[in-house]
């Protein structure tokens, strides 16, 4: 769990890269950890990487399903990423 704290701490302050590395030591040592699932699919979430945050929602859910949390930003994810194909350009080649 103490990776994952670490994994918060430097995503407050913007360093989503380095706290998804945090999330994946934290996973290491446990990979029933479903708050790290949940953490590393907030930073992707804070990055835009909507389809990659539905994946992490995906997986903390499948071992809690009860989290609220993840449940939420689930469907935000899911919401996001369907609005960001709408806005994509067309490729028109």
């Amino acid at each position: 769990m103490a990776y994952r704290n670490w994994g918060v701490a430097l995503q407050h302050q913007g360093e989503y890269e380095q706290a998804i590395t945090k999330y994946k030591k934290a996973i290491d040592t446990n990979s029933r950890l479903a708050v790290a699932f949940e953490s590393w699919g907030h930073s992707l979430y804070s990055q835009r990487k909507f389809d990659e945050a539905i994946e992490k929602y995906n997986k903390a859910i499948e071992i809690d399903p009860e989290s609220p949390i993840s449940r939420e930003y689930l469907e935000k994810s899911k919401s996001a990423a369907a609005k960001t194909k709408k806005s994509a350009p067309v490729d028109r080649e």
